[in-house]
């Protein structure tokens, strides 16, 4: 005889005990209102209520139980009262006291000595999706009090009309240590188990596989208390206000067994969030509080198996070893290759295109990588239901791939595994990059478009905040918002600092002072200063308080184009700020000198270069077309119109007492303007082959300039090549600068900007492109700096470690180098313990 009792049955038993303390007060006031018979009825139904809860108990758990003493107490005392009724007499208080007190005894002991088991049934259809369930299965398993069974359940495959084709069961696939229960001998009308996990969320709606239509959520919620839904996947983490991001996800938000569920387990609170705003938008606002009931953001089971699961203790098949291993018995790097459905369904036969890419090119370098091709479990049902006329390119593809034996084909229902084994991920975005970024190894994404080696090689060094200090380049890479150090002479690189701003172009300038480096924010609100020595950086925010062009129509945050610095102090030129700041780099004090805007229209200052002319700052304003002149001394200034408003300037240049003014369009011509009689001295022309380049180009001419020996050299921002002026001939040469990219090859979607970083180390100029070039120049001759082959493996590790940079798109990157980088040794722990599935059970349990 089993010596508990179903949960679900003592939770009716305890609802009964609630009756029976209401019907006493009933019975009470119908005595002293002179209605026996009602009181009467309502002590027999107290009796066999009584009756029934004892019978209850004695099938479940025997014969014996303080509580049926409790219970036979019980009764005798509602039979001592039936008596007094039926007999005229009055019923005193204390008889209504020992009734009530005998109640309690017996609901006290149903609390304390009535021991009992919750059923819970899991009921997965995909083995390789058993990880979203399998830490509560865990949790639920070892707990003494609870009967866990596992009923894996079949599916069908969708013809494309929607007709169920072929039955498929995965029973068989499962770890050896998870029993199974046969799916056809388990009856839940019979059983009734108080809760069911299910991670199948689609119903009849998923356009390529079905369970069968007896287990969708709106058929299983008649057979438990508690209908769990986990999602199978893990999508990104994103923000609940950014709109265009929700509505991407929404569809996996409205689907059936959020609707149908008690409960539905999402993996954070900002998911949630999500979830909710999204239910309720679309079931109607005043269904919010039944979404924010039901759905919780207490985290996925996944990330459990993931983080548990260790390189060492996964067993390797033979014939993977056999790819694996060197002839020195190390192992290669092995590089985790996922496919995904949706990339398939997007685009098709380009798809098939890329991977044969891939396929090359890990086949070039399999002597030192293995790739591990996992492709979705649901590829190939996608491809008959959905796109059968991919289907014979495919399985040939697949076949001649497992064939040529060179690398591994997992379609096994592990996927742990291979995250385990594996060094590095590259492939889709899809739920796998959410749980292997917990690892903390290395992700590319796959970009289907780029189908050559080589392409967009270098612009993942691209930066316009450089300096070199120490014999260190120092420079904030231009996408990512981090500060690197790269030996001079060995081009090695590290990691310096991460900035938790996430936006590109954090940072316009970078200026080295006593052992400090001090970064001019473009895009960031505010100056960041590293000490070198302390290896610490500290903030200065700019003035909350100022309205810039953010506040109106025009979403434009730049703040500062360029800088400037005069002993101890550093200027910084603004861009779309409302004023020019002053910064005493020995107490980081600031002081701001306004400029004021005009009107409310789109207004720019400086876009190009400023100079320092003698004790004066002067910088152009680009909206207006006027240079502004600031007095360092007196903090007065002054704006000029050189050309009465008709031109607008990029570039002013200081060449003794003249200033060269640089126009945005360089046709246009080049104002030399007089300092002491505050006038237009000359305005020089450029060649016919300069100024059809100007004509033709779309944006500015240049953004970036230097003086070099009475030389002047303009940096392409625009055109096709740069230039160089002499001052004394004014005479202009081309200038082509090396290029590190082959025609058309780098994309039409990148900066347009070139070049728009230049310092000057040892007499030699060296120029940093917004597109990855790095060129040093001297007398007018200018070469890309020798790059050994550490200098992208180590730009690539800094972007790939920690939690900086989750994954590195392929058009920013080179599958090819990826494939070669290093792999970094294995991480003992990131430190996270994590027990979602322990934390989800006990959650469930306790709200029954």
């Amino acid at each position: 005889m089993n010596k508990y009792m179903r949960r679900s049955q003592k939770s009716k038993i305890k609802d009964v005990i609630k009756l029976l303390d209401k019907a006493h007060i009933t019975i009470k006031r119908a005595v002293e209102a002179g209605n026996k018979k009602t009181a009467l009825d309502l002590l027999v139904q107290c009796q066999d209520s009584a009756i029934q809860i004892g019978n209850l108990i004695e099938d479940t758990m025997g014969e014996g139980l303080l509580t049926i003493r409790r219970l036979e107490s019980y009764c005798e005392e509602v039979y001592q009262i039936y008596d007094l009724i039926m007999q005229q007499q009055l019923i005193s208080d204390k008889e209504y006291k020992i009734l009530n007190r005998e109640l309690i005894q017996v609901a006290n002991s149903i609390e304390n000595d009535i021991k009992v088991k919750t059923v819970v049934v899991f009921l997965p259809y995909k083995a390789s999706m058993w990880d979203s369930l399998e830490s509560i299965w865990q949790a639920a398993d070892a707990d003494p009090d609870c009967d866990a069974y596992v009923v894996p359940i079949p599916y069908y495959v969708k013809n494309p009309d929607g007709s169920f084709k072929e039955m498929h069961y995965e029973g068989n696939e499962y770890p050896d240590y998870v029993p199974i229960v046969s799916w056809k001998e388990y009856d839940f009308a019979r059983e009734h188990p108080d809760m069911i996990f299910i991670h199948n969320p689609y119903d009849e709606f998923n356009l390529v596989t079905s369970v069968p239509p007896a287990y969708y959520s709106k058929e299983l919620k008649k057979y438990t208390d508690n209908l769990v839904y986990i999602p199978y996947f893990i999508l990104e983490e994103m923000d609940p206000d950014n709109k265009e991001a929700v509505e991407g996800i929404e569809h996996f938000c409205t689907v059936p067994a959020v609707v149908y569920a008690d409960s539905v387990i999402v993996q954070s609170e900002k998911m949630r969030q999500i979830y909710i705003d999204v239910m309720s938008k679309s079931m109607g606002e005043d269904t919010r509080r039944i979404w924010e009931k039901k759905i919780l953001g207490l985290g996925s089971p996944k990330i459990d198996r993931v983080l548990k699961t260790q390189k060492d203790e996964r067993s390797i098949p033979e014939k993977w070893l056999k790819i694996i291993e060197k002839p020195d018995g190390s192992w290669k790097k092995i590089i985790f290759y996922n496919t995904s459905v949706s990339a398939l369904l997007q685009y098709n036969g380009e798809m098939l295109d890329k991977m044969k890419y891939v396929f090359s090119i890990f086949k070039e370098n399999k002597d030192n990588a293995a790739l591990l091709w996992r492709p979705h479990p649901l590829v190939k049902a996608t491809i008959e239901s959905m796109r059968p006329q991919l289907r014979e390119e495919y399985d040939k593809l697949v076949t001649k791939y497992q064939e040529e034996g060179w690398g591994i084909y997992d379609d096994t229902a592990d996927v742990d595994r291979a995250i385990a084994i594996s060094d590095a991920y590259y492939g889709d975005h899809s739920s796998i990059v959410q749980m292997y970024r917990q690892t903390e190894k290395p992700i590319m994404i796959q970009d289907v478009k780029v189908l050559s080696v080589g392409r967009y090689k270098y612009n993942i060094a691209a930066t316009e905040a450089i300096c070199n200090y120490q014999g260190n380049y120092y420079f904030v890479i231009l996408e990512e918002p981090v500060l690197c150090k790269m030996n001079q002479e060995t081009l090695e690189c590290e990691l310096v600092y991460i900035f938790k701003e996430k936006s590109a172009r954090l940072y316009r300038k970078i200026f080295p002072y006593e052992n400090r480096l001090f970064l001019i924010p473009y895009f960031s609100d505010q100056i960041a200063v590293y000490d070198l020595v302390s290896q610490e950086m500290q903030f200065i925010i700019l003035n909350e308080n100022y309205v810039d062009i953010r506040d109106l129509k025009w979403s434009l945050s730049s703040k500062f184009q360029d800088a400037l610095t005069q002993g101890k102090f550093l200027y910084m030129i603004p861009e779309s700020y409302h004023a020019l700041v002053k910064m005493n780099m020995e107490d980081l004090t600031l002081e701001e000198i306004p400029l004021g805007k005009k009107g409310t229209e789109a207004f720019y200052y400086c876009m190009g270069s400023a100079c320092m002319q003698k004790n004066q700052i002067v910088f152009p304003i680009y909206s207006e077309g006027s240079i502004c002149v600031f007095n360092a001394d007196t903090n007065e200034i002054e704006r000029l119109y050189p050309s009465g408003n008709k031109k607008k300037y990029s570039n002013i240049f200081s060449v003794g007492n003249e200033l060269w003014l640089v126009p945005v369009k360089i046709y246009e011509g080049i104002d030399i303007w007089d300092i002491n009689h505050r006038m237009i001295k000359e305005t020089l022309i450029l060649s016919d082959e300069i100024n059809d380049m100007s004509r033709r180009n779309q944006s500015m001419d240049f953004r970036a300039g230097f003086l070099v020996e009475r030389r002047l050299y303009l940096l392409s921002c625009g055109l096709e090549s740069s230039i160089i002026i002499d001052l004394d001939s004014k005479t202009t040469d081309i200038w082509n600068l090396p290029n590190i990219y082959e025609k058309d090859e780098f994309p039409p979607y990148r900066y347009r900007i070139r070049h728009a970083a230049v310092f000057f180390q040892d007499k030699k100029s060296i120029i940093c492109g917004l597109r990855g070039e790095w060129l040093e120049c001297e007398d007018g001759k200018a070469h890309i700096i020798e790059r050994q082959a550490v200098w992208n493996r180590d730009l690539m590790t800094v972007l790939s470690t920690g939690k900086l940079r989750e994954a590195i798109p392929e058009c920013r990157s080179d599958l090819n180098d990826f494939v070669k980088m290093k792999a970094e040794p294995e991480r003992a722990s990131s430190g996270i313990k994590v027990n979602n599935g322990q934390s989800i059970y006990k959650y469930v349990l306790s709200q029954e």
